[in-house]
């Protein structure tokens, strides 16, 4: 068993010390106990790691020759009611501060003075000749070493271990344990810590672990881990113990040998993923990862377990998992997108491709969910696919599905495709534009037989999915140029459905968000002068674009919205195309300013008889034209050098 030396100069904060640790030590170390005094002299500690009281005792202290124990000088610090007691101090106040030695009292009034506390502190202690006279006191337990003329004595306790001190020790000796996170985060929360961010970590990690276990407890994954040094087992969790048959107690801290045996294997001296291992019979699934440290992560469960997840996972994709929740009703807009929706109506009485085309947030999905619901697949899957966000490979996998042992990775059973799972519904292959021409013509042997080969197959699996594609490029184009194969654009672009912008349908603006307010429930109406702008705005972002820009006024204001509320790079825009010519009105509010050098709100709405939110409005605009700073306090609005200029030229106009 290793061996903790305390040195103190009192057998009493011995005790104390040694009962902090024994709340993390306790049966794991033998505590030995060096009481200095002036008839020992030195000391010889002969244990694996030596703490001392204070730097006081230091001198005392030496180890064997030839041997390197670390001999530690810990930070103490003071109970949370000593600390309590300690700020009631009023600020300012002059006191001495009362220990046993001179090293110890000018420690602890470096402790204080580290927490920030405004006092005035003078060290006392026995033999000491210089000090002031003082009717206040503070003492850590050392209230009979307090001289006579002090008339209030506050007594802060013994200072204890910062948990930081607890910490390194568990590391020191190599004893620290997940457990002792939860033990460190309850004794920081008793002292007033050194290091304030020590606590906040504990927490962290206490909770990043109790995160861990119930996510792994939730996919009835078994989890292992041992040190690759010494094979030590280091975590267990339950589902190990419910598949070995071994309970952890029994296990960590010894070696992982016999149960790497049990699953046949004699080590695991790579990464391995989804190796297939037999333990009691049962077929298993295998992980396994080296992290940092040399620490070997093994997580394992059984086959059947994926096999059940897979047959539910494909169950409920076909009967409800990937489901259209628009329908035409929700498509909103004036005649244009009328007689867009009439024609997509016919269209999706139909099974023949369907070809949208539309710049990005025109609502190209909703209309692809909104034909899928109008059809006679109503009732079968909708299943969507951005070819744009997977590699070539990864998207035929995607689409076609796979064979076990396909490729490295694949999982044991295979995988079924997304035109599999489309059977009977709909299929949305989102930029078709990006599939790479190898996997067009795989795409388009699908569109031609309505069959599948899975990667790495040789079966032919029938699937019976309508296509409906969309994109915002010119595939024409991308045809003519070789970038897109002409037999695959044919077969796709039967119907074709293009959606106008939200510039060219601009009427429907104050449609769309009047429709986003009273959807999202916002409290806002909007200025007819700011309405009058935003029609002029290209809205490159289209339909999403004005949704986002509903939800940051509808968010961040209430009430009427003008031009200094909606997003900066919003107002920009629209002031960069507006006029700069300021109006009768705020040419008046540029005179009340030049003629009383400066003016805040309420004064200008007095003096022209004008509601202060339009003042605020009006100072707004001259901000952004540069003719105004608006500044805080008794300064108010000041006139720039460009707004001085204007008025220059409108008096000599005059």
């Amino acid at each position: 068993m290793k061996k903790v030396g305390i040195v103190s100069l009192k057998s009493e904060v011995a005790d104390l010390l040694e009962r902090e640790l024994r709340q993390f030590l306790d049966g794991k170390v033998e505590f030995i106990q060096y009481i200095v005094t002036d008839r020992i002299g030195t000391i010889k500690c002969d244990a694996d790691v030596v703490l001392l009281s204070g730097s006081a005792v230091a001198k005392y202290v030496y180890t064997p020759s030839g041997s390197s124990i670390p001999i530690l000088s810990p930070r103490r610090t003071l109970t949370m009611n000593g600390w309590r007691k300690l700020k009631g101090i009023s600020e300012g106040t002059s006191l001495l501060l009362v220990n046993d030695t001179q090293e110890s009292a000018e420690e602890v009034v470096t402790l204080i003075k580290e927490f920030g506390l405004n006092l005035k502190i003078y060290p006392y202690y026995p033999g000491c000749k210089d000090f002031p006279k003082l009717d206040v006191a503070i003492t850590p337990g050392e209230k009979k070493h307090v001289p006579s003329f002090v008339k209030r004595v506050i007594d802060i306790h013994d200072r204890i271990f910062d948990p930081s001190v607890i910490l390194e020790l568990l590391f020191r000796l190599d004893l620290f344990e997940w457990e002792d996170l939860q033990k460190l985060l309850e004794y920081s929360k008793t002292v007033k810590s050194t290091q304030p961010g020590l606590q906040s970590f504990l927490l962290d990690m206490a909770t990043v672990r109790l995160d861990l276990e119930t996510v792994l407890s939730m996919a009835r994954q078994a989890v292992m881990a041992y040190s690759k040094d010494n094979g030590t087992v280091l975590l267990f969790n339950r589902f190990a113990e419910k598949y070995v048959k071994i309970q952890s107690s029994h296990i960590i801290g010894r070696s992982v040998t016999p149960i790497l045996k049990k699953m046949g294997l004699r080590s695991i001296d790579k990464d391995l993923h989804n190796e297939i291992i037999e333990l009691d019979g049962a077929e298993m699934v295998l992980n396994s990862k080296e992290v940092p440290k040399g620490t070997v992560m093994v997580s394992f469960y059984p086959v059947e377990l994926y096999r059940e997840v897979e047959r539910k996972h494909i169950v409920k994709v076909r009967k409800s998992g990937m489901s259209a929740k628009a329908n035409f009703s929700m498509i909103i807009g004036g005649d244009k997108i009328h007689e867009i929706v009439k024609l997509a109506k016919k269209i999706a009485l139909s099974d023949i491709p369907v070809l949208l085309e539309g710049e990005s947030g025109t609502g190209k999905e909703l209309f692809a969910q909104a034909i899928h619901n109008y059809s006679k697949r109503s009732d079968g899957p909708f299943v969507p696919i951005n070819c744009a966000s997977l590699s070539e490979d990864l998207l035929e996998s995607e689409l076609f599905g796979y064979e076990e042992g396909a490729f490295t990775g694949a999982k044991r059973g295979g995988k079924s495709g997304l035109f599999e799972v489309a059977n009977n519904g709909t299929i949305f292959l989102d930029e078709i534009s990006e599939i790479p021409l190898m996997l067009q013509s795989k795409l388009l042997r699908v569109l031609q037989e309505k069959e599948i080969i899975k990667v790495g197959g040789t079966h032919i699996i029938p699937v019976n999915a309508r296509v409906i594609s969309a994109t915002n490029a010119d595939l024409f184009q991308m045809m003519e140029e070789g970038k897109f194969r002409r037999d695959l654009f044919y077969r796709i672009s039967t119907f074709q459905l293009r959606l106008p912008s939200l510039y060219e349908r601009i009427d429907d603006l104050e449609m769309l968000i009047e429709h986003f307010v009273n959807e999202k429930s916002y409290k806002i109406s909007f200025d007819k002068s700011l309405m009058d702008a935003l029609k002029k705005y290209q809205w490159p972002g289209n339909i999403r674009e004005v949704e986002n820009f509903v939800d940051y006024v509808g968010n961040l204001f209430s009430g009427e919205i003008g031009i200094h509320e909606i997003p900066p790079y919003l107002s920009r825009k629209l002031l960069k195309g507006a006029d700069k010519k300021p109006s009768f009105e705020e040419i008046k509010v540029l005179r009340f300013i030049w003629l009383n050098q400066s003016a805040g709100r309420s004064k200008i709405s007095s003096a022209y008889d004008i509601e202060e939110s339009k003042v605020r409005k009006i100072l707004s605009k001259l901000r952004v034209l540069g003719y105004v700073s608006v500044n805080r306090g008794r300064k108010g609005t000041t006139l720039t050098q460009l707004g001085y200029q204007l008025i220059s030229s409108l008096n000599k106009e005059n």
